[in-house]
């Protein structure tokens, strides 16, 4: 993500349907001083993207969640008439070696992968 002037001011949306990843997540980006807020599925993101557009400045989205996979979730943002949120970058988080890679994601509007387990020193790069 790379150093900020401030990142208190840069708001991130955590895409993530798994508790214990949820928690782990949250720890790490308030220890970096990232305000975040969680959605727990597809349809929890577009949610809240419906009703906050331009409040988030990037979306960490897992691969596989419930109720609209990330991949047709991360679809559905791109494809928005409204900007933002639709053209907030979006980076995969998965542990699916299938899509570790950016070319793999890309086709999807996906900008960039973090590879799970996600760890402190790649979340702050």
């Amino acid at each position: 993500m790379g150093k900020l002037a401030s990142a208190s001011e840069f708001r991130i949306l955590v895409v993530e349907d798994d508790p214990s990843t949820q928690f782990m997540m949250g720890e790490m980006l308030e220890f970096l001083g990232y305000p975040y807020e969680i959605a727990e599925d597809g349809e929890a993101c577009m949610s809240r993207l419906d009703t906050m557009s331009d409040a988030f400045d990037l979306i960490l989205m897992d691969i596989h969640i419930p109720r609209s996979s990330g991949l047709d979730t991360s679809l559905k943002i791109r494809n928005r008439s409204e900007n933002p949120p639709r053209d907030t970058p979006i980076i995969a988080l998965t542990a699916d070696s299938a899509y570790h890679s950016a070319d793999a994601v890309a086709p999807y509007g996906i900008n960039d992968v973090l590879p799970k387990p996600v760890g402190l020193n790649s979340l702050d790069r």
